[in-house]
């Protein structure tokens, strides 16, 4: 099942739509949606739909960057280099909201290890529309509007008046407002 970041409702409202009662207007948002909702994904680099995952990774680094976040420490959270279970805050730190496990190694730098982590990450999905935070709401909001709106000039990228003005759509990607908002949210891969 696709996932969702906004509501057919939220959109419709957005739109200025709330008294539109047509099922094919309403497909046709929801689809506008799932698709919208699966690049944004991508382009955060993460996952987003809290479940229990597996990551595998063969690493020699400090930092493990996990492809799902938040992390839900209330449920099981562990983790075998090279087949040893190591210890939470004794042999390596998470930091939930970013996704990231540092390990201890006090003999850094070291050869690769084979790293297994058991987690689960995430938001929580409620009535089929992702818990995301207001910001990754809004952007969606934004570029499903966008995508609605300009349905019908795909492929166009201007078009110029008699007046000599001109309207320049930006076309197969996100509009410049929603990536700065998205910015804000993608997955850390490299540094620290």
């Amino acid at each position: 099942m696709p996932i969702a970041l906004i509501s057919v409702d939220d959109l419709k409202r957005a739109l200025g739509m709330q008294s539109c009662n047509d099922s094919e207007v309403d497909d046709e948002l929801q689809e506008i949606i799932y698709d919208t909702s699966e690049d944004i994904e991508e382009y955060l680099n993460r996952k987003l739909k809290k479940e229990p995952r597996i990551f595998r990774t063969t690493s020699g680094e400090i930092n493990t960057f996990l492809p799902a976040y938040p992390i839900d420490e209330s449920e099981t959270f562990s983790i075998t280099v090279d087949g040893i279970v190591y210890e939470k805050d004794t042999d390596y730190f998470v930091w939930p909201d970013t996704g990231i496990v540092e390990f201890y190694f006090p003999d850094y730098p070291i050869e690769p290890k084979n790293i297994t982590i058991n987690y689960t990450g995430g938001y929580e999905e409620t009535t089929s529309i992702l818990s995301v935070p207001r910001g990754i709401r809004k952007a969606a909001k934004l570029q499903c509007m966008y995508e609605y709106q300009n349905k019908n000039r795909v492929g166009q990228k201007s078009v110029s008046y008699s007046d000599g003005s001109v309207t320049q759509f930006e076309t197969g990607q996100f509009i410049t407002r929603v990536k700065d908002i998205l910015n804000k949210y993608r997955k850390i891969t490299t540094g620290y």
